[in-house]
């Protein structure tokens, strides 16, 4: 028997022993078609199949006895083999629900593939609620523990919504039975896609789809950081093992060789290579320099040809002729240069294959394939094209379509003649296109946005729109194609650069939102609002020029007579953009909202006088507002609007009289972030630009910065020092938060806190108490969308929630602000409210501020005073509130460890530091908030007083 089982074991180390295990699918396979050759049985010619009735049979029959071995209780983990195959067994009984797959096995599941059982695109069915919460969240689990896996899959049931895609808060959900939560979520209205075909380390740059010799149907895609990986789109799961040729992948082709096997051509930075998808094997074309664009095509006598895209110009290969693969060179005339940055083939019913050639110029050249001569020449594509496609239109003749990168539409042309359908231009920008074969309206163009967002569906007859996705990417969609599944309509897949491979089904449905008054369209900004009788209340964007008050603990918009459920900016403003949102409380509690426009406007409101008129105008320097902060000057009572814009100006203006107090200080990129440090003289800002972190002092030239080496900075915060001096805090786009102290601003004050994937969006601050002297962070991750709970002096992770949706800002509130009567203090209370002392905390509660949302925080607390605000990336800005307790613990290692879940204490250990937690994510990350048809997403928790949120809604704790 051990030699017969030779190949079908592999080796782990498993308690300090090295255990041998089988192979399960390899087993599985063999015992299906083989069985006498494992078995030791006498060979009695070709094996046939075992019926498939009796492979689902006695799946269940396995499935049905494991799970009589699982655990009882939530804290013990499963057996390895059940954590790895117990799904598998699952799908192949076709019991793929609730019952069958109990909630407590899946914070110790580790085989990843929920998703694929359940299916892709996904449909969730009343009996699987729990396994769709979880199907949101699994691909960003990573190495989360089984505790950090369970608080997320509590979360993410508030939000799931079975029968009608995962849009948020549809479904009403009883807590897990047994559990008893670290972190317990209020609500929950993020909009987490369902979607979700695979993830990536690395932005994508390309994407084909191909069909195997079976007829079953694979999707390709390649990143920037040189890999290549395979799925099957019906359910997720990865096709052989990745291939990593070169740096950036941009270029993707399928070739068919003369045994018919379909063969992968890959552009890289370096050249080109061809790949076997099945066999794994590689063979490199002799062509140096770096591959923009490929297309493969057959010639007359069926002779494999590939057409490749380069600075130099166009290369035509024959990758299976090992004398002489690469033929003549073809320069591309224009005044740009030769540079060939997009390609499209289209084989004729004559056999002729017309190549569709264009770069940075401003024409596009048709050419007969094999000849390389002149079809035609299409003019009027500005500083160049970016996508092209060749189709055949519903009279079958041959289409050329062409977006541009300066003419920010899609254009139709005859592909023989070059005459366009002026009256049919597709009035968007396109980062990508495909055709799409539509069973009624023939073909179809498929479109990737420049900014992420929806992909959509276009008739280029006509030039109307047919279907539009929920805005899911967040990044440029570098590719679009279409996979048919054997379904009446073919999916789309496309792969953005926010790391994501997505799949549409067009016959389901849209990103059309219901009218519904409690859900905002965008939930990329968020403030807080305190002073009202049940709570702190929310401010997201609304609909069109104005901002919605929600309550923070329900998430409803609020119903009172006192405040009006909307904010809505005079007309005059001409503008209803909204691009910064924050707050101020002064001294007598009352509150303003401050909002920035995309004009260079910002805006005040209060209670009492309601809109400020007019405006602080900056409109001079044709930039949006990017960021806003206030601070208050030492000695005074005196409250000075710091504001950060897109064209890099810092600008400094009183905060009750609108005027300006002294100049802008200047950068050469957009302001991302913006934070005031309270000191005993002068406060300085902080401000992030471009790749640099600078200290300025108020009405001064920026004279300190932060060292290069932390990259580009999105988000910043301030953080208390052991000896009561403020930090600055830096989230970095590698993953990493920094604390700086600005008297030495060349090396980090503690150890830098490493954990997140991506860039770290947005930072928040819980102040220190009698109880526990040290502050925490919290931070929120935009890639791994995350969030974490640190200990900024040692460094230790106390908790982690996995959201499933893109984070983007993050704030923390009191809980306990709006039911203390209004009291006055001094200018400098709010530097006393950084010593972590008792006595610092006691004046903290005196003002009912268990929270210290003082703090100068990143999003969207910023500044020393007590104000709430929130950070735009580009182009957008964020943040929410909620209601959470948490239990502090470290997220251990996740999937391989057996330990046993910590004890839960019934008593959190941050009681005291009890609030408000809300969490923002995005739908895209530049539509602007009224533009998105998204609902706007949160969540809420109860939780030690920190709040963030995505662009689609909300959730708090």
């Amino acid at each position: 028997m051990a030699s017969r089982l030779n190949g079908y074991l592999t080796t782990a180390i498993e308690d300090e022993r090295t255990v041998y295990r089988p192979i399960h699918e390899r087993i599985s396979e063999t015992l299906r078609y083989s069985p006498q050759f494992l078995l030791g049985l006498p060979d009695t010619g070709p094996a046939e199949r075992f019926p498939e009735v009796l492979i689902t049979a006695t799946h269940a029959q396995l499935v049905w006895v494991f799970g009589e071995l699982l655990p009882p209780a939530p804290d013990q983990p499963p057996h390895p083999y059940l954590r790895c195959h117990l799904i598998g067994h699952v799908a192949a009984a076709g019991l793929v629900d609730d019952l069958h797959v109990p909630w407590r096995f899946l914070p110790w599941e580790t085989s990843g593939t929920v998703r694929a059982a359940l299916g892709l695109p996904a449909d969730f069915h009343t009996g699987a609620a729990r396994l769709a919460a979880w199907a949101r969240i699994e691909a960003f689990l990573g190495d989360a523990g089984a505790v950090a896996r369970a608080d997320s899959l509590r979360l993410s049931l508030l939000g799931t919504a079975v029968g009608r895609g995962a849009t948020g808060n549809m479904v009403a959900t009883q807590p897990l039975p047994g559990y008893r939560p670290g972190v317990t979520p209020r609500w929950n209205q993020l909009r987490v896609p369902d979607n979700l075909l695979a993830r990536t380390s690395t932005p994508l740059a390309s994407l084909v789809s191909f069909t195997l010799p079976d007829g079953s149907p694979l999707v390709a895609a390649g990143d920037q950081g040189g890999e290549v990986r395979v799925w099957d789109p019906r359910t997720g799961t990865e096709f052989g093992l990745p291939f990593r040729p070169a740096p950036y992948v941009r270029a993707l082709a399928v070739l068919t060789a003369p045994a018919e096997s379909p063969l992968l051509a890959v552009g890289t930075a370096h050249g080109v290579w061809i790949y076997d998808p099945q066999s794994g094997d590689v063979a490199r074309l002799p062509m140096p320099g770096a591959v923009f664009a490929l297309a493969a095509f057959r010639t007359r006598t069926g002779r494999a040809r590939l057409a490749v895209g380069t600075d130099a110009g166009l290369f035509i290969c024959d990758p299976f002729d090992e004398e002489a693969p690469v033929l003549p060179l073809r320069p591309l005339d224009g005044v740009m240069g030769p540079s060939v940055k997009a390609l499209a083939a289209l084989r004729l019913p004559s056999g002729r294959t017309l190549l569709a050639a264009g770069g940075k110029n401003s024409t596009v050249e048709v050419l007969d394939a094999e000849s390389l001569e002149v079809v035609t020449v299409v003019h009027g594509q500005g500083r160049g094209v970016v996508a092209l496609a060749l189709y055949f239109d519903q009279q079958g003749r041959p289409r050329l379509a062409a977006a541009s990168s300066t003419t920010r539409s899609v254009r139709t042309y005859d592909a023989l003649t070059g005459e366009e359908n002026k009256a049919a231009r597709i009035p968007r920008s396109a980062a990508s296109l495909g055709p799409y074969p539509h069973p009624d309206f023939g073909t179809l163009l498929a479109l990737g946005g420049t900014d992420g967002g929806p992909v959509s569906l276009w008739d280029p007859a006509t030039g109307e729109k047919v279907y539009t996705s929920p805005p899911d990417h967040t990044g440029r969609v570098k590719a679009v194609v279409t996979v048919d599944t054997g379904q009446r309509m073919p999916f789309v897949v496309s792969a953005s650069l926010d790391r994501t491979v997505r799949i549409w089904n067009p016959a389901g449905r849209t990103s059309e939102p219901e009218l519904d008054l409690e859900a905002s369209e965008d939930g990329s900004l968020l403030a807080v609002l305190p002073g009202s009788d049940d709570g702190p209340s929310l401010l997201t964007p609304a609909r069109s020029g104005a901002v919605s008050i929600r309550s923070a603990a329900r998430g409803q918009l609020r119903r009172t007579r006192q405040r009006p459920q909307q904010l809505t900016w005079p007309a005059e403003w001409h503008c209803d953009t909204l691009t910064a949102l924050a707050t101020h409380v002064w001294p007598d509690r009352s509150a303003s909202v401050l909002i920035g426009l995309k004009n260079g406007l910002i805006g005040r409101w209060d209670e009492q006088h309601g809109w400020q008129s007019p405006p602080v105008d900056q409109s001079w320097q044709a930039a949006s507002v990017r960021s806003l902060t206030t601070l208050s000057l030492p000695g005074t009572d005196d409250v000075v609007l710091v504001s950060g814009t897109s064209a890099g100006s810092i600008c400094f203006h009183d905060l009750a009289s609108g005027e300006q107090r002294w100049e802008p200080v200047r950068e050469d990129a957009p302001v991302r972030a913006l934070a005031a440090l309270p000191t005993a003289t002068d406060p300085l800002v902080a401000f992030s630009s471009g790749r640099t972190v600078r200290f300025s002092r108020v009405g001064a030239p920026s004279h300190l910065r932060l060292p290069g080496r932390t990259g580009p900075v999105p988000s910043l915060a301030v953080c208390p020092a052991e000896d009561g001096s403020s930090l600055l805090v830096t989230g970095g786009s590698d993953g990493c938060v920094r604390l700086w102290s600005p008297e030495a601003p060349r090396t980090e004050a503690y150890s830098v806190l490493k954990g997140h994937h991506g860039p770290v969006s947005a930072i928040g601050l819980l102040p220190p108490t009698p109880t526990s002297p040290q502050p925490l962070l919290a931070t929120a991750g935009s890639s791994d969308t995350t969030v974490r709970l640190w200990k900024p002096w040692t460094g230790e992770e106390l908790m982690r929630v996995v959201t499933g949706t893109p984070l983007t800002s993050l704030c923390t509130s009191p809980t306990a602000a709006c039911r203390t009567p209004p009291t006055r203090r001094s200018p400098s209370a709010d530097q006393q409210a950084w010593q972590p002392s008792p006595s610092a905390a006691e004046r903290l509660r005196s003002r009912g501020r268990t929270a210290g949302i003082s703090t100068g925080m990143r999003c969207p607390l910023r500044g020393p005073a007590p104000w709430s605000g929130t950070r735009s990336s580009p182009g957008k800005a964020e943040s929410s509130s909620g209601e959470q307790s948490l239990t502090g613990r470290c997220c251990g290692s996740p999937t391989s460890s057996s330990r046993p879940l910590p004890p839960r204490s019934s008593t959190p250990s941050h009681a005291s530091r009890t609030g408000l937690l809300g969490l923002s994510s995005p739908t895209t990350s530049t539509q602007s908030p009224t533009c998105s048809s998204a609902l706007s997403p949160a969540a809420f928790w109860r939780f030690p007083a920190h709040a963030a949120r995505n662009r689609t809604t909300g959730l708090c704790w």
